[in-house]
């Protein structure tokens, strides 16, 4: 019941936060205002779904490295835990979190920039879950949530990738209880399967946005990024050096120390 009551009371208590930090009714958090231009939905699902099996594809590439370091990650229980996984981590956990992250912390932070947020805000996320490799995992959920989010300018589609996340880790201890059959052809399969649908909804979706090849360029991208950085470093100053991101940062190491020890 722990995995259900937890999340609960948590997304309870975000709201709680988040209603006087913004003065706005839960329900305001929960929609908020949009702060760019909402994409279509076809786009915003091409979107998602690209992201979710990028990140999921790096993830299933690094469980067969992973599998001395924890034997019982994929262990099926019992039907009732099915449905508590079901109502706790793929329901009631992607909600809590996804308004806690990326509504009301891309909220807060929004004024520093976008990029800056979408990296601020799953860094913390990822500190947040610091349970060994799970960092990782999380940073990368995290990444591709809050640029979801930057992009659609609405939290349904965090929420989702989030819950397709969770969702297809519980599955994944019914294909492979106790790691059975990692690394596998069968296991490959699941990933180059996952390969190809992360490059054909990323394609279809830069085809509707008319991306030019320059916009798809890696190297292009990071030079923008870095530049725009650069002409916004004394934003940053300004927010680690506020009391809030102190406050923030420091709960977050604490619970990171709190899984290592």
């Amino acid at each position: 019941m722990t995995n259900i009551l937890l999340p609960f009371f948590s997304l309870l208590f975000a709201l709680t936060i988040g209603s006087r930090l913004f003065r706005k009714t839960p329900k305001q958090i929960i929609v908020g205002e949009r702060t760019t231009s909402k994409l279509p939905v076809i786009d915003s699902i091409l979107l998602m779904l690209s992201l979710f099996f990028f990140e999921y594809g790096i993830l299933l590439l690094s469980i067969p490295y992973l599998k001395s370091f924890s034997p019982d990650e994929f262990k099926p229980e019992p039907f009732l835990y099915l449905i508590i996984s079901i109502i706790g981590p793929c329901i009631l956990g992607p909600v809590n979190e996804e308004i806690l992250f990326r509504r009301i912390g891309l909220q807060y932070m929004q004024k520093y920039g976008a990029m800056f947020t979408v990296i601020t805000s799953s860094v913390i996320f990822a500190l947040m879950h610091g349970a060994r490799f799970q960092v990782l995992y999380a940073l990368l959920l995290g990444f591709c949530a809050g640029i979801l989010c930057a992009k659609t300018g609405s939290i349904l589609w965090p929420i989702l990738l989030h819950m397709a996340h969770n969702g297809f880790m519980v599955v994944m201890t019914y294909l492979f209880p106790f790691y059975e059959g990692i690394p596998s052809p069968r296991f490959y399969l699941l990933w180059a399967l996952f390969a190809v649908l992360c490059i054909m909804c990323f394609l279809l979706y830069a085809a509707r946005q008319k991306f030019s090849l320059r916009d798809l360029s890696i190297k292009a991208n990071v030079k923008k990024l870095w530049i725009q950085m650069k002409s916004d470093k004394s934003k940053y100053k300004a927010y680690f050096t506020s009391t809030g991101a102190l406050v923030v940062y420091f709960a977050a190491f604490m619970n990171f120390l709190s899984f290592l020890f």
